[in-house]
């Protein structure tokens, strides 16, 4: 019975324990309680089975919490450990050895910069308390994505270095072409967007409102960051009124100095921008303000005509790779990049693209598969939909699935983790989590755009970068 396997939990001979509670868990005939009541077993392997198994189902509050959780990530990470357990202390290794109660004592966040084994023991009274908490942390340092030049013919009327710098703002980062300043701190609207790195000697002698001039072949948001040292608006800026800039409340900080960031749309064409000065004699002793390039790929508003596979292989002829590589990278492009990982970017949660352009003999495959993605799914891919006893809906991909619970994607990329005690009904459907709306979203040349990129990737495995 049971009952009778239960009784083999207490058995003096770890190997005993640890069969009988597989078996239990395995047939999902023992409860959380008394799951729970196994986490303090004398055994690592038992007592880790438990923790695992905790963790995977939400049974229990975990014993140590690991925040940002284990995984990959594409910058260094600080860990920050917490645990349920009251006055306990935790104790951590980096190297992937097992820690002890003399192993170093976690204080403050503990930063990871390379691939990293964390392990984490609780001690009381110099005692170890539950099992070994092991997480993997993978840094993946990859390339940042560097935006198509959209900006082009950069002059200024004096002579001085004015450069492009296409990957983006970043803490480290030199602002001015002349100046060792670097960027420090970056509000997470601005993180990534490309700049103009100006120079710093035209900030104390530069007026009017034909300073600097450039190019775009798009419309652009124009976000210029003025030195917070400035003490009054910049008149050519024309601060709040109609035509003029708005005061985005952000500031850029960097070693020297702080820029206050204000914003103006630009249409496709030239952008002229004044000096750093309204009177160079009064207001000396600034830096030179610095520009910032904020490009949404698409339209805010969906079109009221639905783009035909026939206008997509039309605008073929005219498709431009540059653009369509754009369009599935770019963090505010298509959105490709929420599930799909090209070129070290995005996210492994839909089929892998990276020699599809090997396997997709004829366009009009990825045509269909944008226009109508629910025409052919994946196998392993078609979404489900969950409705819980809570009565909350959700609908997604299945990427992991145990006895206990299931995890799903949806269409934004975003996974969500659902207890399968907590299901009340469960519908496998014929539709992709792709979501469908493309045909509306963009215009046929962009779609065309993004097809003839595929189209050119025929690496096996270069999405990893």
């Amino acid at each position: 019975t049971v009952e009778f396997r239960k009784s083999w939990l207490t058995d003096e001979r770890p190997r005993i324990r640890l069969a009988v509670l597989l078996g239990l868990l395995e047939d999902d005939t023992i409860s959380v309680d008394e799951v729970i009541a196994l986490r303090s077993d004398k055994d690592a392997r038992v007592a880790g089975l438990v923790e695992l198994w905790l963790q995977k189902t939400g049974g229990a509050e975990p014993l140590v919490t690991l925040s940002p959780p284990p995984g990959e990530y594409t910058e260094p990470v600080s860990v920050k450990l917490t645990t349920s357990v009251p006055q306990a202390r935790l104790n951590y290794t980096t190297d992937g050895s097992i820690p002890v109660n003399t192993s170093r004592r976690y204080g403050s966040p503990i930063r990871i910069e390379r691939n990293t084994t964390l392990k984490v023991i609780i001690t009381q009274d110099n005692t170890q308390a539950g099992p070994v908490i092991t997480g993997e942390y993978r840094i993946r340092h990859v390339e940042p994505y560097r935006h198509r030049a959209f900006i082009t013919d950069v002059h200024a009327k004096a002579p001085g270095e004015y450069r492009m710098d296409w990957t983006g703002l970043a803490p480290g980062k030199r602002h001015y072409t002349d100046r060792d300043y670097h960027i420090t701190s970056i509000p997470a609207a601005l993180r990534g967007l490309p700049f103009l790195q100006t120079c710093n000697q035209h900030g104390d002698h530069t007026s009017g409102s034909d300073w600097l001039s450039m190019k775009s072949d798009s419309a652009v948001t124009v976000l210029v960051g003025v030195d917070v040292r400035v003490n009054a608006p910049l008149a050519w800026m024309k601060i709040g009124e109609q035509d003029g800039f708005q005061d985005t409340g952000l500031e850029l900080v960097t070693t020297d100095p702080t820029f206050r960031i204000y914003r103006k749309r630009y249409p496709a064409g030239p952008i002229v921008l004044g000096g750093s000065k309204n009177d160079p004699r009064r207001d000396s002793g600034r830096g030179m303000y610095v520009v910032i390039f904020d490009r949404p790929l698409l339209d805010a508003q969906p079109s009221a005509s639905s783009v035909s596979e026939a206008d997509v292989l039309a605008a073929l002829k005219t498709a431009d790779l540059e653009r369509g590589r754009e369009l599935f990278l770019h963090p505010q492009g298509a959105g490709c990049i929420k599930c799909h990982r090209m070129e070290g970017l995005g996210q492994k949660f839909a089929p892998d693209l990276s020699d599809i352009g090997s396997r997709a003999k004829d366009p009009k495959v990825l045509i269909q598969s944008i226009l109508q993605p629910s025409a052919v799914i994946t196998e392993g891919f078609a979404q489900q939909q969950i409705i819980t006893v809570q009565g909350k809906a959700f609908s997604g991909a299945v990427l992991e699935e145990t006895g206990r619970s299931l995890k799903l994607i949806n269409s934004e990329g975003k996974p969500t983790t659902i207890l399968k005690a907590d299901i009340e009904e469960r519908i496998g459907t014929k539709l992709s989590p792709m979501p469908a709306g493309f045909d509306k979203l963009m215009s046929a040349q962009q779609i065309a755009d993004i097809v003839a990129w595929l189209m050119t990737q025929k690496s096996v495995g270069d999405r990893a970068g």
